[in-house]
């Protein structure tokens, strides 16, 4: 496992690479304005974080996947995902995002993202602390109009039927 330190590829013509596969954490600004970066898949590993603006400004990024825990036999087995406010800022490519066991996402991770209109939460309830927050991050950050949120079919009711995800319900799909 490795960590993706603070500003690691920062303004660099990094596009991808296998080492995305085993990683814990991204810091703060790591792949920040990445234009070579096209597409993103962390998969199979303890990822738990991805840090404030780490993908920010990466004006190619059309496809990101987040998989915290798929087929990696984890002791706890309680891995969820955080995702800090401006990670995905300005991806003005951005079409498709995925995030499995995400616990927490931080207000304002998609500004001026304004292609994004599929935002899949595999086998993610948002905590009842975190809800307000989350739907923060979806509200007034110049989404398009069309937006859905991509929901586990057995988590839909709950979804829709919350106090604070209801307000966006109408923009909430089950998969």
């Amino acid at each position: 496992m490795i960590n993706i330190g603070d500003h690691a590829f920062m303004n660099t013509a990094f596009s991808n690479s296998p080492i995305i596969r085993y990683v814990k954490s991204i810091g703060t600004s790591a792949f920040t304005n990445c234009s070579n970066l096209y597409t993103t898949e962390i998969g199979n590993c303890l990822c738990e974080c991805i840090g404030e603006y780490a993908f920010a400004g990466c004006m190619s990024l059309n496809y990101a996947y987040f998989n915290s825990k798929a087929g990696y036999i984890s002791s706890t087995n309680d891995v969820t995902l955080t995702v800090k406010s401006g990670a995905f800022a300005g991806c003005l490519s951005l079409e498709q995002i995925y995030f499995f066991n995400i616990s927490k996402i931080e207000q304002t991770i998609f500004p001026g993202d304004t292609r994004l209109s599929s935002i899949y939460l595999i086998n993610s309830m948002i905590n009842s602390i975190a809800r307000l927050e989350s739907i923060n991050a979806f509200e007034d950050q110049g989404l398009p109009s069309n937006y859905v949120i991509y929901v586990d079919s057995s988590l839909y009711n709950q979804y829709i039927s919350d106090s604070i995800w209801g307000l966006i319900s109408t923009h909430i799909q089950s998969y």
